[in-house]
């Protein structure tokens, strides 16, 4: 699994390139090539101040953006306020305060099939303990899943599906569930996370959920409204979207694949300074906008 060296190269392994088959579905998806590549980020690059980001950084946004140059710039400014503005949501380190989260067994994420092309994302709610986990942290700690995945050029090139699994959801959760964390919720899927959003889909959800999809809907995109999807206990209905043999036999599948975190687990903390050194450098941007850029757009 390729992964970027956004914070600099002495901070994490290199890793191989991508494959045959991932070059040619980045080319199909987002019309990438080596030549627009470079060219893009040249030209990003061009619009910004003085920074010691990488390229592999910069890079996802664009990816996230199919290469438009413009709106990968208005992607990163709104990702650095998100950071910046927001850290009680936002911010993923120390990663040590969130160990005790990780290890419920709340998220975890499948490994991913070239075949497939697309990055799925689990969170089981039945794992969440409502009494020990603050608000705050179940945020901070989706966003910690999001930095990790994007990492990997394979997520950033085929997206990434979510499976929202509320079975074992109690009275207690609904803290979890209020207006301003939603439009948040939102704001992370639509404008501020360089993640390709290709699905959402909820199972085994209570008779209340349509209430909460509801709240959830005048903040929502027609595409990523669109893209949500209700199952209850139907299997078959979340195979439609998600073939069999790609998900672990709780949800259907044919696939021997562990749900248990331990191995992202152990990666995440292992990697813990990646997640401090990218958010200092962050930090450090007072706006990735060019002064000069900025007083022309306002002639």
């Amino acid at each position: 699994m390729p992964i970027d060296t956004c914070c600099g190269p002495d901070e994490e392994t290199k890793f191989p390139s991508l494959n045959s088959t991932w070059t040619t579905r980045a080319r199909e998806e987002l019309g990438e090539t080596p030549f627009l590549v470079e060219s893009s980020l040249t030209a990003l690059k061009s619009e910004i101040s003085s920074t010691n980001l990488s390229d592999d950084f910069f890079l996802r946004f664009l990816r996230a953006r199919k290469f438009n140059v413009r709106k990968a710039l208005e992607l990163l400014n709104k990702y650095r306020d998100m950071k910046k503005h927001s850290p009680s949501l936002f911010r993923v380190s120390p990663v040590i305060d969130m160990q005790f989260v990780l290890e419920m067994d709340i998220q975890t994420a499948l490994p991913i099939d070239e075949t497939f092309g697309r990055q799925i994302y689990i969170y089981r709610v039945a794992n969440l303990d409502p009494y020990r986990v603050p608000v705050d942290y179940v945020f901070r700690s989706n966003m910690l899943w999001f930095e990790t995945l994007i990492r990997q050029e394979e997520t950033q090139i085929g997206g990434i599906i979510v499976i929202l699994d509320m079975a074992g959801v109690r009275f207690a959760h609904a803290r979890f569930l209020t207006p301003h964390l939603a439009k948040r919720t939102v704001e992370v899927v639509q404008e501020v996370f360089p993640m390709r959003f290709k699905s959402f889909h909820v199972i085994h959800e209570p008779f209340y959920f349509s209430t909460i999809l509801s709240m959830l809907k005048p903040f929502l995109k027609d595409k990523i409204r669109s893209r949500i999807f209700t199952h209850g206990s139907n299997m078959k209905s979340l195979q439609k979207h998600i073939p069999s043999q790609f998900l672990p036999k709780e949800y259907g599948g044919e696939a021997n694949i562990s749900l248990s975190n331990s191995h992202w687990r152990q990666h995440i903390l292992k990697n813990a300074q990646y997640y401090e050194t990218l958010e200092q450098k962050i930090s450090e941007e007072t706006d990735f906008v060019r002064n000069d850029r900025r007083k022309e757009s306002c002639v």
